[in-house]
Formats: C-alpha cells, sequence, structure tokens
C-alpha cells in the first residue's frame, strides 16, 4: 500500500531539520549532528493537527528524540497519546534517547509519567538504567516495566548481545552477526521487523525478524533506504537456528527470582533452549 501524504501539514514558517552523519569506519566511531533548532517542526502547535483523522490509525508510533526539541514538541506528543487513550489505536514509544538533545534528567522528569500511556515498548538496557533507574537482569527489568507502567509488550535492547522481550512471558533472542558498513538505523530496522513479525507470530517471530532486518540494514550505506524484502528476511532466517529463551510467565515470577539471572548469561553463551512453566 501507498504512504498517505494528504494530511501533511505545508508552513512557510521554519525550516527542514536536518541530521548529518558521519559513519565511521573502525577505529573512528560514527558521529551524528542534528541541526533542529527553528525547524517547522519544533513550531508545530497541538491545535494544527487534525486528531480526527489521526485516531483511524491502528498504531501511534512515537520516539524520544520528538520531545527531546522542546515545549512545543512536548506538547505534541503529549496531546498524541491523550487523544488515543482509551480506543482501539495502539501507542508504540521508542524511548530513543539522544544526549545532545536532552539531559538525563530532563528525559526522566518527561519519560516516567509518559509512560502510562504507552502500549507496546522499545527501550535500551542502559536507557532502562540511567533514565528509569532499574536494576536487576534483563528480564527482571522488562517485568517491573510491564507491572509499574501497565505496558502490555517490553522489548529491551541488549545491542550486539540481543534482546529480552516481554508480553506476560519472557523471551530472549540472541543478535544477528552482521558485516556492518553503516550502523545508524539498525534500531529503527530492529523495530519495524519486531512490530511486523509480532503481528504474524508472535514474540518468537517478532524477535527473530527484528534481528534480521537489523543485520541486513547493517550491510546497506545509506540510513533510510535500505531497500531490504520480505524475501531477503525469511532467506536469513531459513539460515540461522534460533535458539530463543523463554523464561517464565507472570504467575511463576517466585521462579524466575531464582534462576532467571544464571538462565539468562547460560542461554548467552551457549544458546540452549529452556522453558520455564
Amino acid at each position: 500500500s501507498a504512504v498517505e501524504v494528504s494530511n501533511i501539514i505545508w508552513t512557510d514558517v521554519g525550516r527542514m531539520g536536518l541530521l548529518f552523519q558521519d559513519a565511521g569506519i573502525p577505529p573512528r566511531p560514527s558521529n551524528s549532528v542534528n541541526d533542529r533548532e527553528h525547524s517547522a517542526f519544533v513550531q508545530l502547535e497541538p491545535d494544527e493537527v487534525d486528531w480526527a483523522q489521526a485516531l483511524t490509525a491502528d498504531r501511534l508510533f512515537l520516539t524520544g528524540s520528538t520531545p527531546a526539541l522542546g515545549e512545543l514538541p512536548r506538547q505534541l506528543v503529549l496531546r498524541a497519546v491523550k487523544e488515543v487513550d482509551g480506543t482501539k489505536t495502539q501507542t508504540i514509544f521508542d524511548c530513543n534517547y539522544r544526549s545532545r538533545l536532552w539531559s538525563i534528567d530532563e528525559a526522566r522528569e518527561f519519560i516516567m509519567p509518559f509512560l502510562r500511556h504507552i502500549d507496546v515498548l522499545f527501550i535500551k538496557l542502559e536507557e532502562a538504567r540511567s533514565i528509569l533507574g532499574l536494576e536487576g537482569d534483563p528480564v527482571n527489568i522488562t517485568q517491573q516495566l510491564r507491572a509499574d507502567h501497565g505496558i502490555d509488550i517490553v522489548v529491551l535492547s541488549l545491542s550486539s548481545d540481543g534482546a529480552v522481550a516481554n508480553d506476560g512471558t519472557a523471551a530472549y533472542t540472541p543478535a544477528i552477526e552482521a558485516h556492518v558498513v553503516n550502523r545508524f538505523g539498525m534500531g529503527d530496522a530492529f523495530i519495524a521487523g519486531f512490530l511486523y513479525g509480532y503481528a504474524v507470530g508472535g514474540l518468537q517471530t517478532g524477535l527473530n525478524h527484528g534481528h534480521a532486518l537489523a543485520a541486513l540494514k547493517a550491510t546497506y550505506f545509506n540510513e533510510n533506504f535500505a531497500l531490504v524484502s520480505q524475501a531477503d528476511v525469511d532467506r536469513l532466517l531459513d539460515r540461522i537456528d534460533f535458539k530463543v529463551e523463554l523464561f517464565c510467565r507472570p504467575d511463576k515470577a517466585d521462579l524466575a527470582d531464582h534462576v532467571v539471572s544464571d538462565q539468562f548469561e547460560t542461554a548467552a553463551r551457549v544458546g540452549r533452549q529452556d522453558v520455564f512453566q
């Protein structure tokens, strides 16, 4: 299907926000510079949006880099989640912390109360610890986020070590090794793959597709136009014997407290499959 563009808001005020990227080759790290001050987007008023049209969407996708841009973007994001609260629209949030856009304290002040509006959360392990102050092993962190904020699905990225996802059952899948020529956009690719995979096959399929799409994206020099097809993803997954770690259900939390940490480390090292029922 095509991308709907009829509801784009045109304005003569401001300019296009820019992101400059320098894809480093080891040992030189990659670097990016955000140039978004005075852009048209950061001057968008919440009342300018046709919220009735927005409510026809199945999913609302938001990222932490939006409220980081200033007061009006924060108002816009808050208005968006309040408009869809109690509707059929699923609210998805990628924490996506950018230290050059706002501080840890600023991010914490906004995100902590914001999480109660979220149905699906994507967050990195270091973000969960530094911004939200969560401790413990990755599985327990996903359980805390679901319990404390009423989030349906939590996906916790462990960077090159893989990811843990929890929708009432927690699962771990290792990342797929890839020859990385451009790291930019890998996180976005993982999220897209997970959302598609989860919709068609649940937690394990979501993690598998997320890692596959991220690995394939890493092989493209450009960030935003990695022309990966479903056939590409299927071919990659057919060559990989994923060992997904299903940890526990909420009604077995006491079991998780005793075994999850050690079992997680074992799974990450040797890919053994264990199921705790």
